[in-house]
């Protein structure tokens, strides 16, 4: 048996291993995975860096390698989240690949989220939710990475002819820009001004006149879309694993309409749903740990 056949042994191995693998072991590999990925990144920078030689040549060994690595556990994640029905909806998404689809799997539990406000403050989408000193983190670390990554995914995206999220951004980020110079903001600038420190002259001019700074708006268009993505990815959730839609959200009741009009309670269809895709459901994933 030749090196070939070796590593193509071991990759038919690994796929058999990662459909089988649980909820635990995928969030150890998703860190591994950002690790590697993160270690390439810097290894291409030195690359970049060093003269042609002997030098660079064992410098792109380290790249190449560690390549063939992340491709491995890439692989190994677009398994797992293929056994499963969400994973496969998921997959189904412009921009949503299997990384994310097995970070999203390994690191939801629909069994202790009624509604999709959980998922929100859990992923760190909350904006009311504050990390006050001395006290544990209120949110997921990895998630709340995780989510920042999807809504930089849907912003590149965006001229995708499958695109749903992306044009979603799109869409907000003029509503946002329109009240911005409108100066709807105010009182969020003059909060921004008394409770951080800024060093540029230009952030702090734009915080006085009364408006909000451009990536000030970029970071609440990418939460206001994410959240979005987020409240569909518990409502499919939800059927898949207990069969019925989750409970109302209360935006959507006819006393929030009464109170606050329809324009705030704006339903956005869930993209390819219902989902005819196979799967497992996530009662066969959710039983293991």
């Amino acid at each position: 048996m030749d090196q070939y056949e070796v590593i193509q042994k071991l990759n038919r191995d690994m796929s058999k291993a990662a459909r089988l693998i649980g909820r635990r072991e995928i969030r150890f590999i998703l860190d591994l995975y950002y690790s590697f990925q993160d270690f390439r990144k810097a290894n291409a920078s030195q690359i970049a860096s060093l003269e042609t030689g002997e030098p660079n040549m064992v410098m792109q060994w380290c790249f190449d390698t560690n390549k063939m690595i992340e491709n491995n556990v890439k692989k190994a994640m677009d398994e797992f989240s293929s056994e499963y029905r969400v994973g496969n909806w998921l997959k189904s998404l412009t921009a949503i690949g299997p990384v994310i689809s097995a970070g999203l799997l390994a690191r939801l539990d629909i069994r202790k989220a009624n509604f999709a406000g959980a998922f929100f403050r859990y992923c760190g989408l909350d904006p009311t939710k504050k990390w006050e000193k001395g006290q544990k983190c209120p949110w997921n670390m990895s998630l709340k990475r995780l989510c920042w990554i999807i809504g930089d995914l849907f912003w590149k995206f965006q001229n995708h002819e499958s695109d749903y999220y992306g044009k979603l951004m799109v869409e907000r980020k003029e509503i946002e820009s329109r009240n911005n110079e409108n100066r709807v903001f105010a009182d969020q600038a003059v909060m921004a001004l008394a409770t951080k420190k800024f060093k540029n002259k230009e952030v702090i001019a734009c915080y006085k006149s009364g408006m909000l700074p451009k990536g000030h708006i970029q970071n609440r268009v990418i939460r206001w879309v994410v959240t979005r993505f987020m409240s569909h990815v518990h409502s499919v959730m939800y059927w898949d694993y207990y069969g019925t839609a989750p409970p109302v959200p209360y935006m959507f009741t006819d006393r929030a309409k009464k109170r606050f009009g329809d324009g705030h309670t704006h339903f956005i269809p869930i993209p390819n749903w219902p989902f005819e895709g196979e799967g497992k459901p996530l009662t066969d994933l959710l039983k293991r740990n």
